[in-house]
């Protein structure tokens, strides 16, 4: 049974690309098979691991109901399938759905494509990398996933740019019986200031039952991965990141078997 994961926050820079692709890889690493989805119109994801615009069936899939085809990608320690995004195909997405019929449904729909026969049991984790904002591309995600993983940058403001997006979640719950549940918030991008630890006292006093126990810490090599059109557990295994990544994915597989 596949367990959907959106990663989502509507606020940019808080690491949610980094998190698609680096928590992709663990799992894929702990043998687990993924499913990563670009929803970023702009693309970001798919450019990050070298992938051809040109091969995303992104928006007919969610237009017109086309099969949606995945990109096997694979290293010497993993191997994971990429949705890719194209920017000139889903610039636009947002404002054709919305005369769509039911068009928060329409990546439900998508996804179902690309396996109909074996699509549940096909993959363990898909992760939905979500657009950095409150958008109707954001609400498919949400609509799809069965767990919302959130980013959160460790900074004096990351608190507070959370209501926003819980309300989404919780509106979200309200038509699906209380699906997606939240799977926990991720602390991203911290380091020794007092600002960053200050953050991380006011995430867990807020929301202590969701924040994860890892911490990602901010780490120049996952800003490397454009250049070697991988994750960066693939170039610098031994970054303290790439190790954190590990441990988020082993608290990942744990929690989704828990609430299972």
């Amino acid at each position: 049974m596949s367990t959907t994961i959106a990663i989502a926050h509507h606020a940019g820079g808080v690491g949610k690309t980094t998190t698609a692709l680096n928590l992709a890889y663990s799992l894929a690493a702990a043998r687990q098979k993924v499913l990563l989805c670009d929803l970023d119109p702009q693309a970001d994801l798919t450019k990050r691991l070298g992938i051809d615009p040109a091969r995303s069936t992104l928006a007919p899939a969610l237009l017109h109901r086309l099969r949606l085809k995945e990109v096997g990608v694979t290293w010497e320690r993993a191997a994971l399938d990429v949705i890719p995004s194209n920017l000139e195909t889903m610039a636009g997405m947002d404002l054709a759905l919305v005369s769509a019929q039911k068009r928060e449904e329409r990546l439900t729909w998508a996804l179902e494509t690309v396996d109909p026969d074996n699509f549940v049991s096909r993959y363990d984790f898909i992760l939905l990398d979500c657009p950095p904002a409150l958008s109707l591309l954001t609400t498919n995600a949400l609509y799809a996933a069965d767990r919302v993983l959130i980013p959160v940058q460790a900074q004096d403001k990351a608190v507070r740019q959370l209501a926003p997006l819980l309300q989404s979640i919780e509106e979200v719950q309200g038509y699906r019986r209380g699906v997606p549940r939240i799977l926990g918030m991720l602390l991203t991008m911290a380091d020794r200031t007092n600002q960053s630890a200050q953050a991380e006292r006011d995430l867990r006093d807020a929301y202590s039952a969701w924040v994860f126990d890892t911490v990602i810490p901010r780490r120049t090599a996952l800003a490397d991965d454009s250049r070697y059109e991988a994750p960066t557990g693939v170039y610098a295994p031994d970054n303290p990141a790439v190790q954190a990544y590990h441990a988020l994915a082993q608290e990942v597989m744990n929690r989704v078997e828990v609430y299972a």
